[in-house]
């Protein structure tokens, strides 16, 4: 063990001259010893302190993983209801029906509803479907049908409100003969 020596006298003379108290090497251990255990304290609570933050936001990512998850679901079951429509106007022309006194009146007409179900491995979903005809333009003699389809999870416990997800798609076409045209906004 080593200590300290000052290297020359003057040195020494200074200490007793400045009133400090020279401690012994005992004494200077135990003064240490609380400042030590106070450090050790205060790591240990910055720690648990990150470690905390760190648990809610890795939670909180989850979570909004999860709920991203759910949503893309939601959009893609609609989006498949209506794309699913549209080909069945295309193969099935005759669902496409006629309501003259509607068109007459310049109304949106309704003439098709249909649910369609979507399974995916760990969840399922419901569209609710609906067709109606927009009022057809003269210069343009093909017909709009606005295909419109409303997404909801299928949850066995009912909450206040539901999470759901619209889209609609367009069909154009005139008599026999009908085709997807995209989406609408």
């Amino acid at each position: 063990m080593m200590q300290w020596v000052p290297q020359n006298l003057q040195t020494l003379k200074q200490l007793p001259a400045q009133g400090e108290r020279c401690l012994s090497l005992l004494d200077m251990k135990r003064s240490e010893a609380g400042m030590i255990s106070l450090w050790a304290i205060a790591v240990a609570l910055f720690t648990l302190a990150i470690g905390s933050a760190l648990f809610a936001y890795m939670a909180n990512e989850r979570k909004m993983s999860e709920e991203y998850l759910v949503e893309t679901r939601l959009r893609l079951a609609a989006e498949s209801a209506v794309e699913h429509t549209a080909h069945r106007f295309e193969e099935h022309p005759e669902l496409v029906k006629k309501d003259s006194a509607a068109q007459k009146n310049g109304e949106y007409s309704v003439f098709y509803h249909d649910h369609y179900d979507v399974f995916y491995k760990d969840d399922s979903f419901t569209a609710d479907i609906e067709a109606k005809r927009e009022k057809i333009a003269k210069e343009n003699r093909e017909e709009r049908i606005i295909i419109t389809a409303i997404a909801r999870r299928n949850v066995s416990v009912k909450k206040d409100w539901e999470r759901h997800k619209v889209v609609h798609g367009i069909v154009t076409g005139k008599d026999k003969s009908y085709r997807f045209a995209g989406w609408a906004e």
